[in-house]
């Protein structure tokens, strides 16, 4: 098989299992956004913010230096997995406990919180926070092997386990007690966990042993190797969730309501990039060249894979951006509650305009990713934490001065603000390691072809919204995904030999998909 189409079938497996999952969140969102007072669903994304901070300290980078090391050597992968697994677990247990206590203790320091479900509720979620990074570690596994289908149908079955406990727990068990109801509602992800952690494990011992081991000089490499990469996750994810926490501490619950409406669909199309590049990784990893910490940069095999990268997150982040601006109300109409949406007569702003605000900021993410992971193939991750360090200072600053004024507004604008710099700085540093040359010849087709769809749509949007009113967008996206597929093939941004590229049993060399 090709090793484009090993890629894109490994990343696609995983983009079709993510819009399975995205619909399935959008009932979710349906669900609770209805069932929840405005405050108390801020409260709820505020609890998985806040975990998400501790739980990256967890990962410490783990996963991608285990799929790099992985692929240098799969002889080693049963014994990296061994080690890896028990690296993760005890620092995950740790780390969760820790969680925990600080989150109980958050009323004496946020005195709004006393009465609150926050607490409690950062105690229910750390377990499936847990399950999650051990599923993950697992997970290293099949993405060196491109199994990552595996691992779509695991995500969907845990989410499918989730939403039918939320279901049964708002329409049913608590239909008219919201107080305890929301316990049930953050404890579904525990369910959902443990199923979709029962599958991957089910699944990954067809390829390897499981069992924890405890190598001392082997963790010691991995740690080292991680360590910085883990850091700088760790920071990106608190410039990533400190909106939400100075939201909170600023303006309240409600306006991280407004926030996290768009910020969660948005989230979950921003882990498309990182599918992809992780995807990428062993093969980028392979032309780089890696000998112990001294790469060869300048290997000829590194620019056509950063350039198809680059033209391939391109392709899908201007679609996205250019859709989601135009069809931004319907969407949030559609998976939300109508008081989440802007009333601009009355001088309300909704969910559908931070949406529309942050579609940059993923844009932003989307080419960045690219950049970074350029540098953890040829072992400069520790740059990534100064670039990171950088990227709090700014998210810290611009949200002291844009959250007291636009409320949930200016931590949309931070988030976009902080992903540019953090664009400039991957890309500027991963020069200096990388000889390579991007040509920006499909980079503006496929701004015009976005261009041109969301026009289309735009000028559909108001006649068929008479005829279906917001659920027009079943009719929009389809027509907008036709429009820019035939101005990619118009402009020549992708031809049919490329696609034959795809579709190649047999392909010794790495080639071009997008030129």
């Amino acid at each position: 098989m090709s090793t484009a189409r090993k890629i894109l079938g490994s990343t696609a497996s995983q983009f079709v299992g993510k819009i399975l999952v995205g619909l399935l969140s959008v009932v979710v969102i349906k669900l609770l956004t209805g069932y929840l007072t405005q405050a108390q669903y801020g409260e709820y994304n505020f609890i998985y913010d806040f975990l998400a901070v501790f739980g990256i300290v967890a990962d410490l980078g783990l996963y991608t230096v285990a799929v790099r090391e992985m692929s240098k050597d799969e002889s080693r992968i049963s014994m990296l997995l061994g080690n890896v697994l028990t690296i993760r677990t005890v620092v995950g247990v740790l780390v969760m406990g820790a969680a925990t206590v600080v989150g109980l203790l958050l009323p004496i320091f946020s005195p709004e919180l006393v009465g609150s479900p926050v607490p409690r509720g950062i105690a229910i979620a750390s377990v499936t926070v847990l399950l999650a990074i051990i599923n993950g570690t697992l997970t290293s596994v099949l993405q060196v092997h491109y199994k990552m289908r595996e691992s779509a149908i695991a995500l969907i079955i845990g989410k499918i386990v989730s939403i039918a406990y939320i279901a049964y727990a708002v329409l049913v068990l608590f239909k008219g007690d919201v107080a305890h109801g929301f316990y049930h509602v953050v404890a579904a992800g525990i369910l959902g966990n443990i199923c979709m952690l029962g599958y991957t494990w089910w699944y990954t011992r067809r390829l390897c042993e499981i069992r924890y081991r405890f190598d001392w000089k082997l963790i010691h490499e991995v740690f080292v190797k991680a360590l910085p990469y883990g850091i700088a996750l760790m920071l990106s994810t608190v410039y990533f969730r400190l909106n939400t926490i100075l939201l909170f501490q600023i303006k309240g619950s409600e306006e991280v309501a407004f926030y996290s409406v768009g910020m969660r669909i948005v989230e979950s199309m921003l882990i498309i990039s990182l599918y992809f590049m992780n995807s990428m990784l062993p093969v980028l990893t392979k032309a780089a060249r890696l000998e112990g910490a001294s790469p060869v940069p300048n290997s000829p095999e590194l620019t056509p894979i950063i350039q198809n990268a680059f033209d391939f997150l391109c392709v899908l982040g201007f679609a996205i951006v250019a859709g989601g601006i135009v069809l931004a109300y319907p969407i949030i109409a559609v998976i939300s509650d109508p008081k989440y949406l802007s009333r601009l007569s009355e001088g309300v702003y909704g969910s559908d305009i931070g949406f529309q605000i942050l579609l940059f900021a993923l844009m932003f993410s989307f080419i960045n990713t690219l950049f970074s992971f350029v540098l953890i193939a040829v072992n400069k991750q520790k740059k990534l934490l100064w670039i990171n360090i950088g990227a709090i200072i700014v998210n810290l600053l611009l949200n002291v001065v844009l959250i007291p004024r636009y409320g949930f507004r200016g931590a949309a604008m931070t988030s976009v603000s902080a992903e540019l710099y953090i664009l400039v700085a991957t890309y500027t540093t991963s020069k200096k390691y990388v000889k390579y040359e991007l040509r920006l010849g499909n980079f503006w087709k496929i701004i015009s072809s976005a261009v041109v769809m969301a026009g289309l749509v735009w000028l559909a949007r108001d006649p068929t919204f008479a005829l279906m009113q917001n659920k027009n967008i079943l009719v929009l996206v389809p027509l907008g995904a036709l429009v820019y597929a035939g101005m990619l093939w118009v402009t020549g941004v992708v031809t049919r030999s490329k696609i034959q590229v795809v579709f190649r049993k047999e392909q010794p060399e790495i080639v071009n998909v997008v030129e």
